[in-house]
């Protein structure tokens, strides 16, 4: 059967939702009603089951789907159900309709506007619903295939957009082109954010390559002076100036220092000789190393060893070998020390012992001690 949509001057062919081309599923969820007034044929297909599916394959240029809603009372506006309509199993664009809870039939639930010629697919499904709204499905008009060689445009949008279409007679069905207008004349936000993401990009690394350049000629620089308050960089003009000193380090002679003022004594030994006993020292310089005619004459010793000259309050004890020293050292200590201690015993004026007593206790005179001369 085909039909003219009033005032719009373009041929549909109008199918009843009892059309054996159109597939519901499961059948199971889907009920049909006759007897009605006021839709096509008489006639509406009904469903309350989230889920549910129709199924419909066609030729033409354009397709519009139409339904009915009904209003329970105590309902509110926006708890009509939401239905999802896919073309040609395009999922990532899909058209989300809600029908408004309204008695109201010869709704449009769907346009896709101009398509390409050729065949096509239209996927719905139910994806919210309650018991009391369920979804009714009037009719289905296609419009006759027209030749065109301009290319066909998306009829659909995004999914997270929920659109709901104002009731009115499919009268206005073939010219109401403003979705696909708008799907036509979106602007490549992709393209947009890549280039400016890469803009950005290249302007970070220009900086960055920048910064390392000046960092590394400042660092491998031949001078790092650094000018404060804006003057010029300190020693700027002597810069070219400077070459590497050609004088060579010193050198200390150790064994050509000045000879200590001081007398040295490494063990000096106590001695209770007057200073008339005491042989006069020879006024001979001491130097280290001594003159190779003092190192002959002091005795056993290496003729290539190094002697030490020490002065001590003796002349037996001048130009000492480490070895003879070490033999003097071991002599003094195998010598026998005698200690005098406080026996504790007291003695009255005639020279008689006192025996001690708790009730008197003499106290101990102050007496200096005394050495046995070694």
């Amino acid at each position: 059967m085909s039909s003219t949509v009033p005032n719009s001057g373009v041929l549909f062919r109008k199918f009843d939702d009892t059309y054996p081309g159109i597939v519901y599923s499961p059948s199971s969820d889907w009920s049909h009603i006759s007897g009605i007034e006021g839709v096509f044929n008489n006639t509406l297909s009904s469903t309350t089951k989230e889920g549910a599916n129709i199924h419909i394959e066609f030729t033409a240029s354009q397709i519009v789907i139409i339904g009915a809603s009904i209003a329970p009372a105590g309902a509110a506006d926006d708890a009509g159900p939401v239905s999802e309509y896919v073309l040609d199993g395009a999922k990532n664009t899909a058209f989300l309709f809600q029908a408004n809870a309204t008695n109201t039939t010869n709704t449009i639930f769907f346009n896709s506007g101009s398509l390409s010629t050729g065949p096509h697919t239209l996927d719905i499904g139910v994806i919210t619903i309650t018991e009391n709204i369920p979804y009714l499905l009037d009719a289905v008009y296609l419009q006759q295939s027209v030749q065109s060689d301009q290319p066909s445009t998306s009829t659909a949008v995004w999914v997270s957009t929920v659109f709901v279409t104002p009731t009115g007679a499919p009268g206005g069905v073939a010219k109401d082109d403003n979705v696909s207008g708008a799907s036509s004349s979106s602007v490549p936000l992709g393209a947009i954010i890549g280039g400016a993401v890469g803009g950005v990009a290249l302007l970070v690394c220009a900086a960055l390559a920048v910064y390392f350049l000046w960092f590394r000629r400042r660092r491998h620089g031949v001078y790092a002076y650094r000018s404060f308050g804006g003057g010029e960089p300190l020693f700027d003009s002597e810069k070219d100036r400077i070459r590497p000193s050609d004088v060579a380090g010193s050198q200390i002679e150790p064994f050509l220092a000045p000879a200590p003022t001081v007398s040295y004594s490494d063990n000096p030994s106590y001695s209770t000789r007057t200073p008339s006993e005491v042989p006069p020292t020879p006024q001979t310089p001491h130097t280290y190393p001594p003159p190779a005619s003092s190192a002959s004459g002091s005795g056993a010793g290496s003729s290539s060893g190094r002697t030490l000259s020490v002065v001590n309050d003796t002349s037996d004890g001048a130009y000492l070998t480490p070895a003879q020293r070490k033999a003097a050292e071991a002599k003094r200590e195998a010598e026998r020390v005698q200690f005098h201690a406080d026996s504790g015993v007291r003695f009255d004026s005639e020279g008689r012992p006192i025996e001690a007593s708790s009730s008197e206790i003499l106290p101990l005179a102050d007496v200096p001690p005394q050495y046995t001369p070694s």
